[in-house]
């Protein structure tokens, strides 16, 4: 299973996800596990974030009213990739999973951490921007 990023008409009474074509080949979010490891992950939250880390326990949802605060912290999230990685994969995990030598291991999984985790924020500013203009909340499950 995997997360994904959808837009929902938020001014309804019952949820309707809509289908937006500017967003089919950029709703990646993660695996599943990065609910916990990675969007709900304590190295987020001791940064301040606020809407990323419901995913440890929820789905996220963020109406347009909200859209200024999440932009913040997509920021945040997104000039402290590097740290965030080092923080998210540490050396056992790389040890474990890695058949190189250790040093090149580590170095190669947290700079494409790093990649990775500004590729998601990319997408989610896009889609961010795509919802904005039709007046759509924003969603991660």
């Amino acid at each position: 299973m995997a997360l994904s990023v959808s837009l929902y008409r938020h001014d309804t009474e019952r949820l309707e996800f809509v289908s937006v074509p500017d967003l089919d080949n950029r709703c990646a979010a993660g695996f599943e596990c990065y609910r916990t490891r990675l969007w709900g992950s304590r190295s987020l939250t001791e940064r301040g974030a606020l809407f990323m880390p419901t995913l440890r326990a929820s789905d996220l949802y963020v109406t347009p009213d909200q859209f200024d605060a999440f932009r913040d912290e997509l920021g945040m999230i997104h000039r402290n990739a590097r740290v965030i990685a080092n923080e998210i994969w540490p050396h056992k995990l790389i040890d474990r999973y890695c058949p190189v030598q250790r040093s090149q291991r580590i170095r190669r999984l947290r700079v494409r951490g790093a990649r990775d985790v500004r590729t998601y924020v990319d997408r989610f500013r896009s889609a961010l921007d795509v919802g904005e203009r039709m007046n759509l909340g924003f969603n991660i499950g």
